[in-house]
């Protein structure tokens, strides 16, 4: 199963393990392994973060708004359940890593 980060600054990245995941990360993160977990972390951020994070995934169109947490989560995992299938160590997500 995938793990899923995300930090403070909203980089979003896949990790074949828990483990792998704290052992590469300096600073504090949220996991998620699916999208009923990503709603669930996603229920307590305000929506200028919601926004945010949707905004930073390569290739998405921005947007100004999300109509509530359950459909940016929704929209979110559309992008990284396929970043969970690259056979890679860890693989990040973001629009600083474009060519993912």
């Amino acid at each position: 199963m995938t793990i899923f980060t995300i930090d403070n600054e909203n980089n979003i990245t896949a990790f074949a393990t828990a483990e792998a995941a704290a052992a590469a990360s300096t600073t504090p993160f949220d996991l998620f392994t699916d999208q009923k977990e990503l709603t669930d972390l996603l229920a307590g951020w305000p929506a200028e973060r919601l926004v945010a994070t949707y905004n930073s995934l390569p290739g998405v169109k921005p947007v100004k708004a999300l109509k509530d947490p359950k459909t940016a989560a929704s929209k979110i995992w559309e992008r990284v359940e396929k970043l969970g299938q690259i056979d890679r160590k860890s693989t990040r997500l973001n629009s600083s890593h474009l060519g993912i």
